[in-house]
């Protein structure tokens, strides 16, 4: 998916150069667009002599056509994430049980994990935030909780349901915690390809995001750079080695700082 989307960004920011070279009548001296391996890949040059006599409003244009073109896919695909997202469905489920303690009531009742919600005292738990709530109300008082749940398996991005519905009787003394460690995950109907396709685009979104940024960013390599050089260079050549300078010195430091926290 990360390599599909570089080359998805590459194509459409290499196609925005071209299209409004065009329109801004700037002579192109080569382009291509092809498949490596199976990967999109693209690439436009520019006659530098054309491109040098042009104005400076049609210079501006051509440069900073790749970055609304990668911001424009991004917000597509931003949308898109939004619309599938709203269609996935998620399930409290109870991951793993506190073993730090023999006596809490989770460990004491035995309850199979990992294994999805479904009621409580009969009545049906929508989601995580409703089975905390309860839990909260409950932590000061002694109570018997009939826990009904269904017992599942993770399966890629989504859990999936195995065998039977379980019931289990809870007594939870009053001041202790029920001793559960608790997720919300995607639910057993929600289609798989929907999964599949929120993840691819949710790559798209990343990168094109990230290409329009950094080449925005007026640093010595990017669009943004140029079009800074393209704006100062009758003005104040030094402000723009300054300006580039500076950027390009931040985002080295946080690439920097990114690698060690990784690291």
């Amino acid at each position: 998916p990360l390599i599909l989307s570089i080359g998805i960004a590459m194509v459409v920011h290499e196609l925005m150069h071209a299209l409004v070279a065009l329109l801004e009548k700037v002579e192109i001296e080569s382009w291509g667009i092809g498949l490596f391996v199976i990967f999109p890949v693209a690439y436009v040059k520019l006659s530098e002599s054309s491109f040098n006599e042009a104005p400076r409003k049609s210079k501006a244009s051509i440069l900073s056509a790749g970055i609304l073109g990668n911001s424009l896919i991004a917000l597509l695909a931003l949308g898109l994430v939004s619309l599938f997202s709203a269609q996935v469905s998620l399930v409290p489920v109870i991951i793993e049980l506190d073993r730090s303690n023999p006596e809490l009531p989770a460990l004491q009742a035995n309850i199979s994990t990992p294994s999805i919600i479904l009621e409580v005292n009969g009545s049906k738990i929508k989601n995580l935030e409703e089975f905390t709530s309860l839990l909260k109300k409950l932590i000061n008082e002694s109570v018997v909780l009939v826990l009904k749940t269904q017992r599942c398996v993770r399966e890629g991005y989504r859990i999936v349901e195995v065998g039977v519905a379980e019931t289990y009787v809870i007594r939870k003394p009053a001041g202790s915690k029920l001793g559960v460690y608790l997720s919300e995950l995607v639910a057993p109907d929600t289609p798989a390809y929907l999964i599949e396709a929120l993840f691819y685009i949710n790559w798209v979104l990343i990168v094109n995001l990230s290409l329009a940024i950094i080449n925005a960013a007026p640093i010595f390599i990017s669009d943004g750079g140029r079009i800074v050089t393209e704006i100062l260079s009758k003005h104040s050549k030094r402000l723009n080695y300054v300006i580039q300078g500076v950027t390009s010195a931040t985002l080295a430091i946080l690439l920097v700082i990114g690698l060690i926290n990784y690291m």
